[in-house]
């Protein structure tokens, strides 16, 4: 199923690059037309537009040149900056998670410490075991699902989860 998320994703990462090599094919291409336009003699193809525009000045060129790539990075920079802020707007962490039920291997009941039990449906399926609490639990809300980021169990020193009863009885 496609979604826009998805469609902002291929968006933001495949545009800087695809500019900045058009940017590139159009410079190359524009050098080249305009070398072998001075060198050829005048004809109906080349010759000057019935209205006046005044030639480009070799200052002009230098602040197309000087612009263009500027104004390139400031776009590719804007583009970076609205994708940080729309992941950090949607990543969301909770402490001390338990794990209450588990429907299937990407849709849990979980509750985080002092509040209300909700259902999480992750975007793959993750290893969570019903009874045993987690110290954070970090995701991406998208649309339909949850991009988990990390999640770390409450362990012994042998490095085997806690269940939530022998962890309350510390």
């Amino acid at each position: 199923m496609w979604h826009m998320t998805s469609f902002l994703h291929s968006a933001t990462y495949w545009l800087p690059p695809l500019l900045l090599i058009a940017v590139c094919i159009w410079a190359m291409l524009s050098v080249k037309t305009s070398s072998s336009e001075k060198n050829s003699e005048p004809s109906e193809k080349n010759s000057p537009p019935e209205t006046f525009i005044p030639e480009v000045q070799r200052q002009g060129r230098r602040t197309v040149w000087i612009g263009t790539p500027l104004i390139l990075a400031l776009g590719i920079a804007a583009g970076y900056a609205i994708r940080d802020y729309q992941l950090i707007k949607n990543t969301h962490t909770y402490l001390d998670v338990l794990v209450v039920e588990r429907y299937a291997s990407d849709k849990y009941l979980l509750r985080p410490a002092r509040m209300q039990p909700w259902i999480s449906k992750t975007c793959e399926p993750i290893d969570l075991t019903t009874g045993h609490t987690m110290k954070f639990y970090t995701f991406e809300q998208m649309a339909d699902c949850h991009r988990v980021k990390s999640f770390e169990f409450y362990a012994n020193d042998k490095g085997e989860r806690i269940n939530a009863a022998s962890l309350q009885m510390r």
